[in-house]
């Protein structure tokens, strides 16, 4: 029994019986029940004025150690070919020191692959194996894991945990959302950017479910009116909702199929 409507102002709710009635027609956000699209839709735009609100807090962890510094320190740089990159970045107003000390011929993709793994304090993958890959590859929205340059490497069905590789940087808050959506655990590592391109390429490739990302919908009122539209006309049974770097992330569930929708919210500030 799913019990009365969980949206405290619903009319219904005193009514225990009515919930029995009209449960076939109402929708589970985050196993919550709401007996109509419009309870339903009361709800999930309080959750996503909570999460849009939480946005310019969730920032990438930073480390005490810039990674310049750190392959300076291991002998992979010169101080003039650091200061040479820093220069280029800082008048680009774009990119990464790695990138830029990569593009002059400082150091290999290897070596700052090698730092990185320092930085974070996480292993490095050697390579990424195809067969446990695609297991897992439509476990993760494409556009997620292109936002952050990362790829899902193996799913531990008995223990619930994912293994998910970054080319940059470990993003925590991407990492907390899809623990959030897929009820399970993740273990990050870092892999060289090549690897990174070559999976994300492979998922291009591939037949994904669903992924639809609304680029100019960021009001959490125009998004609760577009879940509800789209929890309606696909008949949804059950929905999740998480924030995951810079996009708020729905998850449609029926019996038919599994649908995406990913807000993109804009960046106060680049990652």
């Amino acid at each position: 029994m799913l019990g009365p409507c969980q949206n405290e102002s619903c009319a219904n709710r005193r009514y225990g019986w009515l919930a029995v009635l009209v449960r076939q027609r109402g929708i589970r956000l985050d196993n919550h029940w709401y007996c109509s699209p419009e309870c339903f839709e009361e709800a999930i735009g309080r959750k996503l004025a909570d999460l849009v609100a939480l946005l310019p807090q969730r920032k990438l962890q930073g480390h005490r150690v810039p990674l310049g510094l750190m392959l300076l320190a291991r002998g992979d740089v010169t101080a003039q070919e650091l200061k040479e990159a820093l220069r280029a970045q800082r008048e680009a107003g774009s990119g990464r020191v790695g990138e830029w000390l990569r593009r002059h011929g400082a150091v290999s993709e290897q070596q700052v692959t090698a730092a990185l793994g320092m930085q974070w304090a996480r292993p490095i993958l050697p390579c990424i194996d195809p067969t446990r890959f695609l297991e897992c590859a439509c476990l993760i929205p494409l556009p997620l894991a292109e936002d952050a340059r990362m790829a899902p490497l193996h799913y531990q069905g008995a223990g619930r945990l994912l293994y998910v590789a970054f080319a940059d940087a470990i993003d925590y808050c991407t990492l907390h959302g899809i623990e959030q959506m897929l009820d399970c655990r993740t273990e990050p590592c870092l892999a060289a950017p090549s690897a990174i391109d070559w999976a994300l390429g492979q998922l291009r490739a591939m037949p994904r479910p669903a992924e639809m990302v609304f680029e100019d919908i960021h009001e959490p009122r125009q998004m609760a009116q577009v879940a509800r539209d789209y929890s309606v006309r696909l008949h949804a049974e059950e929905t999740r909702l998480v924030a995951c770097g810079r996009f708020i992330w729905l998850q449609i569930r029926s019996r038919a199929q599994t649908h995406n929708l990913l807000f993109h919210l804009p960046a106060e500030q680049p990652r």
